[in-house]
């Protein structure tokens, strides 16, 4: 990719008000990028991650950062009829012509499309219409896995933006989007579910609380079960390491693209990915990824099974 090209449009981009970071062919950030969701980097500091090899794109950081940007983004690859955003685009054009003149439109790699607009207040990600997942497909520990078909990116999220290689603006302008109305965001989220069903509730997940006897199963698997062999064993795998992180990438997905990572000191799994069984951006513990992958979330069993494997002694025997 040029560099002199992304620089010109990151800076586009730093003028406009957005955060932006730079990522690598995989989609990732090629620097630590946290920052960034509450501040914008200085173009020299652009430059010089553009020198870098791994530079490849740039993305633009959403929410009150970036002027308060939400992208729709359509995935039209987990459509089965592969015609996703032709029926999205005709049901919204048939709600409201007036609006769906006046939007951006980017296609993106693979057949998708991003729709990015303004609005006065920031949230959080959400997936809103979703498709189950062809039995070639599904592992077998995952018999209810699903494919997002629309979903928004939000506070503290990113987006993949022009000029970076397969990301193409074809309807209105772009750095400069439109401002909306939340009327008009609920527009667009209320036609994006009318594909599908929201593919996970949108609130606050607590662990069931712990059973925390002396000798518990769970205790007991924390200390010395082995939860990244827990996690290859249903079809995860390790794309790399750093220091005490370990970063691993969900079955069914390409080996370099992460989807979250597990920190060997801490003993905490936190993944980024929505397909998974596991909350994104919640700290898991080796009892709590066994029961996930083994117990489909039931504590319960995951105990007793944990129990049969040899690991704590029951209540009854710790007393």
């Amino acid at each position: 990719m040029n560099g002199n090209l992304l620089f010109n449009a990151g800076c586009a981009y730093l003028d406009r008000g957005y955060s932006i970071v730079v990522v690598n062919s995989g989609k990732e950030p090629i620097h630590k990028w946290s920052k960034y969701q509450t501040r914008r980097m200085s173009k020299s500091t652009l430059k010089r991650l553009l020198n870098r090899p791994s530079a490849y794109g740039i993305a633009i950081v959403c929410g009150l950062v970036s002027n308060g940007i939400e992208v729709l983004d359509i995935d039209q690859k987990n459509d089965p009829q592969s015609t996703l955003f032709t029926r999205y685009w005709g049901k919204l054009c048939l709600e409201s012509p007036v609006d769906a003149r006046t939007l951006t439109l980017i296609t993106t790699p693979n057949n998708g499309y991003h729709i990015p607009y303004l609005l006065s207040y920031d949230y959080e990600s959400v997936i809103l219409a979703q498709t189950s997942a062809l039995p070639s497909e599904t592992p077998l520990h995952l018999p209810d896995e699903k494919r997002v078909l629309i979903e928004t990116r939000g506070r503290n999220a990113y987006f993949i933006a022009p000029p970076t290689p397969g990301y193409r603006l074809i309807q209105g302008s772009f750095p400069d989007v439109p401002k909306i109305e939340i009327s008009e965001r609920t527009l667009l989220h209320n036609t994006a579910k009318s594909f599908g069903a929201p593919l996970i509730d949108q609130q606050p997940f607590n662990l069931q609380p712990r059973n925390t006897y002396v000798g518990s199963p769970f205790d007991d698997f924390d200390n010395s079960g082995d939860a990244i062999e827990l996690l290859l064993s249903h079809g995860w795998s390790i794309v790399r390491q750093t220091g005490p992180r370990i970063y691993v990438s969900r079955p069914g997905t390409p080996n370099h693209i992460t989807s979250g990572n597990y920190h060997t000191t801490l003993k905490l799994l936190t993944v980024f990915s929505p397909h998974t069984p596991f909350k994104p951006r919640k700290a898991y513990r080796p009892y709590a990824i066994f029961c996930f992958l083994e117990c489909q979330g039931d504590f319960s069993i995951a105990a007793k099974k944990l129990l049969k494997l040899g690991y704590g002694v029951p209540y009854y025997n710790a007393q």
